[in-house]
């Protein structure tokens, strides 16, 4: 029996027990050593947040009137699977500027917590997950959020966009479409109501972005795709001429 197996027999044993159940039938139920029920049991109470009650001597059970309420979580996760995890959210926090970083710290604080609980190690060397940015601009946190609410809740965007090239801010009506990371930097894939096409924001340069309760255009992939993706220095469609290097 692997340990998702015995936790999920430890938590029905527990779940259905009237009277505290003893280390040993806990032992002879999960087919493991005394040390391996303890180690179950406060991952089951530490990590899982169990309502374990009890010791050594009397046994163990769920405290009376929570035994009802309580489930194990939808999704738990090996201690390998919490060390990948807190990797991919360094990388998130750390590219765009870290604009994520502050949103996502709850996060590496409870992974961080599981990690303990199943391990016993409180201080992890997060610092040895490293992320070397590559021109990345620095966004504002407050535009990123709700462009991204923008994307997700599909819903259009107003916004003051100051293009790069002439440094000239524009007010700008938007479906917004997607939302793309290309070389450390975020893009805003987007139908353009005022010029009546398909347009790509640099992120870093929009301002005082604000959520309208009108519903976007959607544009088929297909079509953002092939209008799109030179701007992303990637090619596609149909070639449109030939060259002869001599």
């Amino acid at each position: 029996m692997d340990r998702y197996e015995r936790i999920n027999s430890l938590h029905r044993l527990l779940k259905s027990a009237r009277y505290p159940v003893t280390v040993a039938r806990l032992q002879d139920e999960l087919s493991c050593s005394r040390a391996t029920v303890y180690r179950d049991l406060a991952f089951l109470r530490d990590a899982l947040m169990a309502p374990v009650e009890g010791d050594g001597e009397s046994g163990f059970r769920y405290l009376s009137g929570e035994s009802d309420r309580f489930e194990l979580p939808g999704l738990w996760l090996s201690s390998e699977e919490l060390h990948a995890l807190l990797a991919s959210q360094q990388l998130l926090a750390r590219t765009g500027g870290g604009v994520l970083s502050s949103m996502l710290a709850p996060l590496q604080q409870r992974i961080e917590g599981l990690l303990a609980a199943q391990a016993g190690v409180s201080q992890w060397p997060v610092d040895r997950v490293r992320v070397i940015p590559h021109r990345g601009r620095k966004l504002d946190e407050a535009s990123f959020r709700t462009v991204a609410s923008g994307v997700l809740e599909r819903k259009q965007l107003s916004f003051d966009y100051r293009a790069r090239s002439t440094d000239e801010s524009t007010k700008r009506t938007v479906s917004p479409q997607r939302i793309t990371h290309y070389r450390d930097n975020w893009y805003l894939d987007a139908w353009d109501h005022g010029r009546d096409g398909v347009r790509s924001f640099a992120v870093d340069r929009i301002n005082h972005a604000r959520l309208l309760e009108t519903v976007p255009r959607d544009v088929p992939d297909s079509e953002l795709d092939e209008q799109l993706a030179a701007s992303y220095g990637i090619f596609s469609g149909a070639p449109k001429g030939w060259a002869t290097i001599v």
